[in-house]
């Protein structure tokens, strides 16, 4: 039977197609399903150890913070029913970690409860047995207990519980933690809808992680996997150290497999579409070899010698004419192209970067005029030699360049470096691309080099900028800067100098190569920087600037340029500039690198103006306060002992001549003794005025309570006489000078007897009330004490003037005093941080109001 070439390709293409597709898509698929599950079995894995070691580092964290709690000094005291507002204070700086903190004591009954940094009254009610027993079991260890659910807020939390004095005798400490919040691990495991993760708890419950919908928390483990979990599913467990939860990861198994299952079908998709289209290729092929093939193939041989002369027109309209076509239009283009050569160098030799062309054998075929030009070698230097005299030795893995560039033929935008004449080293961006010849062989590699000196002159330049501009203030600081501003720039010399007469300049920092000099002084009349400061003006001198200016103390100096460094004002105070042995180009870069340093030089200028004002103003307020203490010692000294002069020989004429003086004679002497009295009294009240800030006290923790009791103590007399009623509450323990408080209750208490209404007795209540300033939770609690009396009052316009030494609202005849007791409380809640305010009403009494803060902050001397 006779069949056809065209029917005998098909066929066999047909079978060969089929057979081949059909083994190699099997084999892919058994492949990739067996690789797919285990590289879905690491992941899952892993994925389980990730999740198990956050969820660890949470409990962790959470452990170390209750036991840093339980070691605090005076929870086993606040246990038992002792708590002071210092310890809640410290407590409340946790709740973010222990929204619910609860004391319980050996009775197993809840002494402290604090929700969310408050302190809510416990009652009696017993405690859940997890804290105080698991506790005492791990014997001083922080436990976790059972997830649960909070009744308070119907969120599910754990507790941890730490037991408090030797074998938890004294009790225990238990925080409670939202669950969430550290199993929110847990919920970043899912993606999509691939994989998902559980915790089981000790209870085989499912206490965080993905839940079908209408699911209760809490839900035990096989119903949970009975809703979600298929038997072909993939699924890993990982146990969470130190407690007795795990941790399971789970991955559908039509997920594991959507990789697999996908590239089958576009496997099988592809068959079917290379068994289509080879068909019809193997149909046209069997139909169209016929004889014009040989007619052809005389003419490739004919063009192949060198003569190129195109075949004859065939009539064949089909593949082989087309090709003949195509053949005859190739020969017409290499007429074309023989010719033009000439234009594809000019082209070449015009290109801004460097082309080199690394032959098979490794040298170099062909350079451009910029890579002559780049590497200082003419193009017969080049041409020929191997490429690692440009482009140094070749990588470790390759024998050669071309070898090397062949395995990776389309890289571009690398950075090296091409070797010089001279031995120097270019920096250079490479490109490199294959050059295709014939038979799909390499015929060679072309390669593209664009020169980057300029571009890394600036980024050196720049990061010089940056440091010099960013340099520390103070001492040295006018040195980097020159420095710097000389490294950026290139130039040996560089000088910063502030004007100190039309005449003269003195130079902060010089550098003269590699030569420093911090402080140099020079007549700025005969150097360009004259012209700079009085002109207010840039001076730019390219060349023979030394010419200019003969009498320059610099000799050798051809270029300079320099520009005013101002003030914020926008006066100039100096001048900043460079300069060099070296004619110097004009560049504006260099110019704006000069102004910026320029601009920085002039704010540490004032910052440094500023600082020595500062310092001045210091120093008068030292020697003020050493004439203070001076004038203090004279008052209590030399103004004393004449004082007391003036009250001993007034006693003794007193009593030694009492008989011989008449009436008015005693009324003189009266009165003497009883202004060296009041002298004395305001001599003393001046002196404690005075000390409320040269002698004072560090802060320590201060009973108020126990202040006032020495106070009622010190008055017993005076509250005996007046019959006065005493009233006092709940007094705070502050941070704050002892023998401030003292002296600031007893003045307030003692005008609170002093001012009372004739004939009725004197009633001071005291009390203490806290409060918060400002709504920032870290802002420091206050105390507000009160003393009311209810005695004469006074109109409230007075309420400023009380405050202010020697100023009385009554005569002496009425009542004692110096008018210095009030003005000292005000200096002494100043100095405490505090205020005092005063309200009061004639005839009904005053109230005078004390803001004290809760703790003093770090930075108060203490």
């Amino acid at each position: 039977m006779f069949i056809s070439l065209r029917t005998k390709s098909l066929l066999s293409h047909l079978a060969i197609v089929l057979a081949v597709t059909l083994v190699v898509t099997g084999f892919t698929y058994h492949l990739m399903r067996r690789d797919y599950l285990l590289q879905e079995e690491r992941n899952l894995t892993l994925l389980a150890a990730v999740i198990t070691e956050e969820i660890d580092h949470l409990l962790s964290d959470h452990r170390n913070i209750l036991e840093r709690l339980a070691m605090t000094e005076g929870v086993e005291a606040a246990i038992q029913g002792r708590f002071t507002p210092l310890l809640t204070a410290y407590f409340a700086k946790f709740q973010k970690d222990f929204p619910i903190l609860l004391g319980i004591d050996r009775e197993e009954r809840v002494r402290m409860r604090m929700v969310h940094g408050l302190l809510i009254d416990s009652g009696e009610e017993l405690a859940e047995r997890l804290g105080v027993q698991a506790a005492r079991q791990t014997s001083g260890e922080v436990v976790i207990g059972s997830a649960r659910l909070c009744l308070r807020t119907g969120r599910p939390v754990v507790d941890f519980a730490r037991s408090i004095g030797d074998h938890g005798l004294a009790g225990a400490l238990i925080g409670a933690v939202f669950l969430d919040e550290i199993l929110h691990p847990v919920q970043w495991a899912e993606v999509g809808r691939r994989s998902f993760a559980w915790v089981i708890d000790e209870q085989q419950r499912v206490i965080g992680g993905l839940l079908s919908e209408g699911a209760t928390p809490f839900l035990p483990l096989e119903e949970a996997r009975k809703n979600l979990i298929g038997p072909r599913d993939l699924v890993k467990m990982t146990a969470i150290p130190r407690t007795a939860w795990s941790v399971m990861v789970v991955l559908p198994y039509d997920a594991a497999m959507a990789g697999p299952v996908r590239i089958r079908n576009l496997s099988l998709l592809l068959a079917l579409t290379i068994l289509l289209v080879g068909s019809g290729t193997a149909y046209l092929l069997a139909a169209r070899i016929t004889n014009p093939l040989r007619q052809l193939t005389a003419a490739v041989q004919q063009v192949s010698q060198g003569e190129l002369k195109p075949v004859p027109e065939l009539r064949v309209k089909d593949e082989v004419g087309i090709l003949v076509a195509s053949f005859n239009q190739m020969v017409e283009n290499l007429r074309r192209t023989t010719f033009s050569r000439d234009y594809v160098d000019t082209l070449l030799h015009s290109m801004n970067d460097a082309l080199l062309v690394i032959a098979p054998d490794d040298t170099l075929r062909t350079v451009n005029r910029r890579a002559c030009t780049l590497i200082g070698l003419a193009s017969e230097e080049l041409t020929g030699t191997p490429a690692a005299t440009v482009f140094g030795p070749p990588p470790t893995a390759a024998d050669s360049w071309f070898a090397a560039l062949r395995t990776e033929p389309d890289r571009s935008q690398v950075e090296g470096a091409l070797l010089g004449a001279g031995g120097r080293t270019i920096p250079v961006i490479l490109s490199w691309s294959p050059l295709p010849g014939p038979g799909g062989r390499v015929d060679g590699m072309i390669c593209v080099a664009q020169d980057m000196t300029e571009r890394r002159q600036m980024e050196q330049a720049l990061r010089f900028i940056a440091q010099g501009v960013a340099a520390h203030t103070g001492e040295g600081f006018f040195r980097a800067l020159v420095d710097h501003l000389a490294e950026a720039l290139q130039l040996r010399i560089a000088l910063l100098a502030v004007s100190i007469t039309p005449t003269f300049c003195r130079a902060l920092a010089f550098r003269n190569g590699s030569d420093y000099l911090d402080e140099m002084g020079y007549d700025q009349s005969l150097t360009p920087c004259g012209k700079v400061i009085r002109d207010n003006m840039v001076v730019y001198i390219p060349d023979n600037a030394g010419g200019l200016y003969p009498k320059m103390s610099i000799p050798g100096l051809q270029s300079y340029l320099g520009v005013p460094i101002p003030d914020s004002a926008g006066k100039v105070v100096g001048n900043l500039a460079v300069a060099d042995d070296r004619p110097m180009a004009h560049e504006p870069w260099k110019l704006s690198i000069l102004q910026i340093f320029a601009l920085r030089a002039g704010a540490e200028l004032e910052r440094a103006a500023s600082e020595r004002r500062q310092q001045e103003s210091a120093a008068a307020l030292a020697r003020s306060n050493r004439e203070l203490e001076e004038f203090a010692y004279i008052a209590s000294h030399d103004l004393q002992e004449p004082l007391r002069k003036i009250t001993v020989f007034g006693d003794r004429l007193q009593n030694r001549y009492r008989e011989h003086l008449d009436e008015q004679g005693h009324d003189y002497l009266a009165r003497m003794l009883n202004a060296g009295a009041r002298m004395q009294r305001l001599i003393e009240d001046l002196l404690s005025y005075s000390r409320v800030s040269s002698r004072s006290q560090p802060f320590a923790p201060t009973n108020l309570n126990q202040i006032l009791r020495e106070v009622l103590t010190d008055l017993e007399v005076s509250i005996d006489q007046s019959g006065a009623e005493i009233e006092a509450g709940e007094l705070p323990t502050i941070e704050a000078d002892p023998l401030q408080m003292r002296q600031l209750l007893q003045n307030l208490i003692g005008n609170a007897l002093k001012f009372h209404r004739p004939g009725i007795a004197p009633r001071v209540q005291i009390t203490a009330t806290g409060e918060r300033q400002g709504e920032r939770p870290e802002q420091p609690h206050f105390w507000r004490l009160g003393v009311r009396d209810h005695g004469i009052g006074f109109d409230q316009q007075h309420a400023e003037r009380i405050f202010t030494v020697f100023h009385r609202l009554h005569g002496r005849s009425e009542y004692e005093g110096t008018g210095v007791g009030l003005a000292i409380c005000r200096k002494i809640a100043q100095r405490h941080g505090g205020s005092i305010e005063v309200r009061s009403t004639p005839g009904e009494g005053t109230l005078f109001e004390v803001l004290l803060p809760f703790f003093q902050p770090d930075e108060v001397t203490r």
